[in-house]
C-alpha cells in the first residue's frame, strides 16, 4: 500500500471498514442482500476471506508443529 495513490488507500480503507461491519455485525454497506452489493465489495470480501483462511491455516500448522515438538520433548524426558 505504500505505493498506492491516496484514492486507492481510501478505497481500501472503506472496503476494510465495510468488511469489518459485515464480519462483526452482519451489516452490509448497501441496503438489501449480498447480491445487492457492488461487485467491488463482493470481490474484496472474497479476497479478505481467502487471506484470513490462509493465515488461519498457517497458525494452525504452527500450533500443530509446536504440539508435536512438545510431545517429542515429553517422550524424551520420560526415558
Amino acid at each position: 500500500m505504500t505505493e498506492a495513490t491516496p484514492l486507492d488507500r481510501m478505497s481500501v480503507d472503506l472496503l476494510m471498514r465495510s468488511y469489518i461491519q459485515l464480519d462483526s455485525r452482519s451489516v452490509l454497506p448497501v441496503a438489501g442482500g449480498f447480491l445487492d452489493q457492488t461487485r467491488g465489495f463482493a470481490a474484496a470480501c472474497e479476497i479478505i476471506d481467502s487471506e484470513r483462511g490462509r493465515i488461519e491455516k498457517i497458525k494452525a500448522d504452527a500450533r500443530e508443529r509446536e504440539q508435536r515438538a512438545s510431545q517429542a520433548r515429553n517422550k524424551q524426558g520420560r526415558r
